[in-house]
């Protein structure tokens, strides 16, 4: 799968075994970043090719549970974020390293939210299977919101995340979007 960005692409590859993914690194002479996920009986694994201009980068990752990566980039196209199903992994694409990790104990990944579209380019919002979590673009949390139940419907706009807990009693919740306090 082929995505185009301005002057970059991003492919994304499935491989059978993690061997498929250093083959075909090493036939294309390309540099890489391993991501040190957990590994199980139901790992996949995939690898992220980044291609600007004359440089390219492979990022092998392994994923639990069949989740795929969900990936978004900074507003200055440095920096690719990539979530999987025990982590998110913050990528300097310029210099070819990982720097920051978050680790997601006893809850699962689902997903990410930019803010662009709401003028917003400081931070995003990344979501689990029981919290809300605001992390700026170099990996530091702002702040987290946790739920006993399962979070669902998340809606976003200029001062609040809205969202329903997966609980009877419960109805619709908002977060302020710049403090996570519950309004």
């Amino acid at each position: 799968m082929y995505f185009s960005f301005g002057s970059y692409t991003i492919t994304i590859n499935k491989w059978e075994t993690s061997g498929e993914m250093v083959i075909f690194s090493q036939s294309f002479g390309l540099d890489s970043i391993e991501i040190d996920s957990l590994v199980s009986l139901d790992t996949e694994y995939y690898s992220i090719s980044y291609i600007s201009n004359n440089d390219r980068l492979l990022i092998q990752l392994r994923t639990l549970n069949k989740q795929k990566p969900v990936l978004i980039f900074d507003y200055e196209n440095q920096f690719l974020i990539i979530g999987l199903s025990d982590a998110i992994y913050f990528i300097d694409v310029s210099q070819k390293h990982s720097f920051k990790k978050i680790h997601i104990e006893y809850d699962v990944f689902y997903g990410f939210y930019t803010l662009h579209h709401l003028g917003i380019r400081d931070f995003f919002i990344a979501y689990t299977e029981l919290s809300i979590l605001s992390v700026n673009y170099h990996g530091l949390i702002l702040w987290e919101y946790h739920s006993s139940d399962i979070i669902t419907n998340i809606l976003l706009n200029s001062n609040k995340v809205s969202f329903a807990i997966d609980q009877p009693s419960k109805n619709l919740m908002n977060l302020d979007l710049y403090t996570g306090k519950i309004l």
